[in-house]
This record gives C-alpha cells, sequence and structure tokens, in this order.
C-alpha cells in the first residue's frame, strides 16, 4: 500500500488528483480520504479524460462533507494508464478539502 496522490487541495475548477505514473503502470486505487478544512462545501471526483467532469462517469456527485469533518471511502478502482481520476471543490477559490488517495501500482 502506497501514498498515490496527496495530501493536497481540490481546486475549485477540474484538476487531475491521480494518474497512473507511466503507460506501463496500472493504479489501484483503496482508499480515498478526504477532509474539509473550513466551510461546509462539496467535492465531486470523476473517472475519465484529464480534467474531464463527464456526466455518467462520477463516483462522487455534490458530496457535502461539513466543516472540520472527514470522509472515508474504502473502493477496489483500477485506472489504466489512459484514465485520470479528477475532482473538484465546490468552494470559490477551492483549498477548502484536502485529499490522499492511497492503493498500489502495478506494472502492465
Amino acid at each position: 500500500l502506497k501514498k498515490l496522490a496527496g495530501p493536497a487541495s481540490f481546486a475549485s475548477t477540474s484538476e487531475n488528483i491521480y494518474v497512473p505514473s507511466s503507460a506501463l503502470i496500472y493504479g489501484e486505487i483503496r482508499h480515498m480520504h478526504f477532509v474539509n478544512i473550513t466551510t461546509t462545501t462539496t467535492i465531486s471526483v470523476y473517472v475519465g479524460a484529464t480534467g474531464a467532469e463527464a456526466g455518467g462517469t462520477e463516483i462522487f456527485k455534490d458530496l457535502s462533507i461539513a466543516t472540520a469533518s472527514v470522509y472515508d471511502y474504502y473502493c477496489l478502482l483500477k485506472l489504466l494508464s489512459t484514465e485520470f481520476l479528477v475532482g473538484i471543490c465546490a468552494a470559490a477559490g477551492g483549498n477548502d478539502v484536502n485529499y490522499l488517495i492511497e492503493g498500489y501500482e502495478y506494472v502492465v
């Protein structure tokens, strides 16, 4: 098990929060940890093209996280080198929610 991304803050625009490190690697996400450090806000997380917020690719859509609260999501999500984990925070200016992504990476 290793840290795949973060700890870092979400932005208020779509950004890639995890991409497998090479075309010869695929990622296996096992745990996503989110912590709200300021005011109640929502986050959205997608799987798909770089920076994309395409309908039907949501893992979370407008997930509300209260002030000073955390949300942990345990999963088994395989991402190929062409797939991106994309996130966005609804708060103006972002930086209200931090994330940490844990899992494994394997050689294809």
